[in-house]
Parts: structure tokens; C-alpha cells; sequence
């Protein structure tokens, strides 16, 4: 009877653990502060002062990108060395699924050094490593892409020494974060794509049934055989006497 009930509080106890939520992600790639899917995004607002022109399609002729390619251009002023801008989301993001579409590097532009392109998550410097460039230079869809390709320089993306470059860069950090810092040193658009699901929820704790025998009842059955036990004992012990 025991081995039943043990077995049966088994079943129980698993009916009681809530199923985990499972969270379904949807590429979104940015521009101006919205809704994208599942998550929220602000910052990076349009700032030409700073150099910040969101999105790029608001100061170029219509159909200049066939195949409706649209970034944030940084640093679009002939007298900004540097700018920077920060997307915020509403709920963390996977760092692992961001992406980074790089278009319009120049390698001079009347700056010392060529173009170079780096993030922060959460405030925090990421170092991009070689294997980040995932591919280099974009398919050329517009001759504003650029066919000089991308390198890596001190965690850093930087543009080819003599031409306009473009490519695809991935973040790798497997962390979640709630904002992400762009950026560039010189002249560059940048597209950001992401996956918009949350953290999934933690499972909740839930207490497992107590076996049946092994509780109050349980107790009460072990406190009446000791006292039969005990009654056993005394009575042998009286006919012996």
C-alpha cells in the first residue's frame, strides 16, 4: 500500500509543475524608436546635430536601396569625427541574436584613422573578434554599399584602407541586455537586427505532496504499533513473573 501511494504522489507532484512557457523569437531590424514584435525600443532618436540621421531612407532619393535596406546613418557631418547613439528595450534582448548590418564605411573622409564601429551591452565594451564578421562586403544591392570588406582591429570594426566597405557583423556574448550602445568613429550606416523575445519566465516552486503514510497519518500508524508493541512486551512480561 505504501509503494502505491509513494508511486501516485510521484505522479502527482509532476501534474502540479506548471509547463514552461515557451517564447517564439521574430527577427526585427531597427530604425527609429517603436515597437518591433514582442519588444519596445527607444533611443537613437533622429539627431543631426550629433550625427545621428534615423532612418538613412529620410535624406536619400526614393529607390536608392532596391531592396528596401534602411539604417541609422552615424556621423553624417563632414565636422563629426565620432558619434553614438543607444537603443533601449523594454524587456531583455539575447545578445547572441543581434546583428549588425554595416554600410558607407569610408576609409578617410579627412580623419587620421579609418572607419571604425563598436558597442557597448549594458554599458559595457564588447570586443569583436574576427569570427564576428559573418560576411563582408554586403550583396550589392546599391554602389552606397561599398565592395571594400570589414576587419577587426582592437575589438573594433574598421573599414578597408582604400575603399567604401560594408558587411554583416554578429555579437556572440551570450548574455541578455537591455541596451546597446552604437558607435562610429568617422562616417557609417548601421542596421541592427535582433530577436524580440523575452527572457523566458524562471518554473515556479511548488511544494510536492506529502506520501500518504508518511505524513500526520503516517505518524499516528507508527505511534499505535509502538504502543501494541509495548502492550506485547508488558503482558510477556507478567506471565513470566
Amino acid at each position: 500500500m505504501l509503494k502505491f501511494s509513494l508511486s501516485k504522489c510521484v505522479v502527482l507532484a509532476g501534474l502540479s509543475l506548471p509547463m514552461t512557457q515557451v517564447a517564439f523569437a521574430a527577427s526585427q531590424c531597427l530604425t527609429l524608436p517603436s515597437t518591433y514584435g514582442a519588444v519596445t525600443v527607444s533611443g537613437c532618436d533622429k539627431d543631426p546635430v550629433n550625427g545621428i540621421t534615423n532612418p538613412m531612407s529620410s535624406v536619400l532619393p526614393p529607390g536608392f536601396y532596391p531592396d528596401g535596406f534602411d539604417g541609422v546613418g552615424l556621423g553624417n557631418m563632414p565636422d563629426i569625427s565620432m558619434s553614438s547613439c543607444t537603443y533601449t528595450f523594454n524587456h531583455p534582448i539575447l545578445a547572441s541574436s543581434i546583428t549588425v548590418d554595416l554600410t558607407s564605411m569610408e576609409p578617410a573622409w579627412g580623419y587620421p584613422v579609418r572607419d571604425a564601429f563598436s558597442v557597448s551591452l549594458d554599458g559595457n565594451p564588447y570586443a569583436f573578434k574576427n569570427a564576428d564578421i559573418v560576411q563582408t562586403p554586403l550583396l550589392p544591392v546599391s554602389t552606397a554599399f561599398g565592395p571594400g570588406q570589414l576587419d577587426q582591429e582592437g575589438g573594433a570594426i574598421i573599414s578597408a584602407p582604400d575603399l567604401s566597405s560594408s558587411g554583416k557583423v554578429k555579437i556572440s556574448a551570450n548574455q541578455w541586455i537591455s541596451s546597446l550602445k552604437l558607435t562610429m568613429q568617422g562616417v557609417g550606416e548601421v542596421r541592427v537586427c535582433l530577436d524580440d523575445a523575452a527572457p523566458p519566465s524562471p518554473p515556479s516552486v511548488v511544494a510536492a505532496p506529502v506520501p500518504v503514510g508518511l505524513g500526520a497519518a503516517g505518524t499516528a500508524s507508527m505511534g499505535i504499533l509502538g504502543f501494541a508493541v509495548f502492550l506485547a512486551r508488558r503482558r510477556k512480561g507478567v506471565k513470566q513473573s
